[in-house]
């Protein structure tokens, strides 16, 4: 909106009809996903660790990196149910004081870096066991790819984080937008970048490396001595991971 993210408060008032009534608020749903999906995260990755560590004794930095991941997923969900609960995020724009509207911008910021450190640093994980069960099998060229492929993970972890934390000058300006008091003692002194065209390009890129990362084992699986069944079986495995 001009002057800032939340829209004036005629605006909010027009919008409010008795389809979405005042003081409506959602239940707990978000809540319970997260929770379950944080559960079920680190089961896998518990049992990873037992596997690798306690089981075949053959751990690396694919799996130190899976639990750095694991802390950040951690930290996304316990912001999102904070947001979902406590900070705004269960009720309507029109519902939200100022005081509440700046505190869902600091948790939306503190849920984007989470998200872009944690789903950065699981693709790493994954590209570097690739990188360790590629080793002296297949030509030079997948390793290769998978060294590009991690670079450009952190290059998108550098260059988003740094847009989430310095679009805005000053990066207080991130949260107190929304306020419009603060606009109007503030009118002209504050400046930030395209928030929703920034979120689309970091979406954007993020799914092509989604894909990159999934699509490289098929790479991988062409060039190993195993059967055809062995293959189909392991493509299916990999198949989860686009899903």
């Amino acid at each position: 909106m001009p002057g800032g993210l939340h829209p004036p408060p005629e605006l909010l008032k027009a919008w409010q009809t008795d389809q979405y009534p005042h003081g409506e608020r959602r239940d707990y749903s978000i809540v319970v996903i997260v929770t379950i999906f944080g559960v079920l995260a680190v089961t896998t990755v518990a049992a990873r660790l037992w596997a690798r560590i306690v089981v075949n004794r053959n751990s690396g930095l694919d799996d130190a990196l899976i639990v750095v991941a694991l802390l950040f997923t951690i930290g996304l969900a316990i912001s999102v149910i904070l947001g979902s609960r406590l900070y705004g995020f269960d009720r309507h724009a029109w519902d939200l004081s100022f005081a509440m509207a700046v505190k869902s911008r600091e948790i939306t910021m503190a849920i984007e870096a989470h998200y872009i450190i944690a789903t950065g640093i699981t693709k790493i994980s994954i590209l570097c066991f690739y990188r360790r069960i590629a080793s002296g099998t297949v030509a030079n060229w997948f390793l290769y790819s998978t060294w590009a492929s991690i670079a450009f993970v952190v290059a998108y972890m550098i260059a988003f984080l740094g847009t989430l934390f310095f679009g805005c000058s000053p990066i207080s300006a991130f949260w107190n937008q929304v306020d419009q008091q603060w606009l109007v003692t503030h009118a002209g002194k504050w400046h930030c970048i395209n928030e929703p065209g920034n979120l689309l390009a970091a979406s954007s890129v993020s799914i092509v490396q989604d894909f990159l990362a999934c699509g490289l084992p098929y790479l991988l699986l062409r060039k190993l001595q195993m059967s055809r069944r062995q293959k189909i079986a392991l493509t299916a495995v990999f198949g989860v991971g686009i899903l």
